[in-house]
């Protein structure tokens, strides 16, 4: 694809412009032609409407499980990726600190912002 870069700091535009010159040299690679970039597909769930799919495991012996929770916001726009994942890592610390420690649910307790297509 094309790379894109995000630098935060105390660094100068021409410092950020020159480390990404840099960065892009060392890897060698151009982006994809458009042609060959593959094509984003996202299903859409109802809006307003809860969607339960559930997996049983195959051995009836087996006594872990585990739950995932998906939320869809929408389409990538603007900052909207930046405000979601600020968002994910303020809900982690207190959803690690309610399901892990105080209700011991869970070995792996896990909030995050994911992009997933298809």
């Amino acid at each position: 694809l094309a790379p894109q870069a995000l630098l935060c700091g105390n660094v100068a535009e021409g410092q950020a412009t020159q480390l990404v010159l840099k960065l892009l040299n060392a890897l060698g690679s151009r982006p994809l032609p458009v042609a060959r970039r593959p094509v984003r597909r996202v299903r859409v769930l109802p809006a307003g409407e809860r969607t339960l799919q559930q997996f049983v495991a195959a051995s009836q012996a087996e006594v872990n499980s585990a739950t995932e929770v998906y939320f869809q916001v929408g389409g990538d726009e603007a900052d909207d990726w930046v405000l979601l994942t600020l968002l994910s890592q303020l809900m982690s610390k207190a959803f690690y600190s309610e399901l892990r420690t105080k209700q011991q649910l869970g070995y792996i307790v896990q909030c995050s912002a994911n992009e997933i297509d298809g």
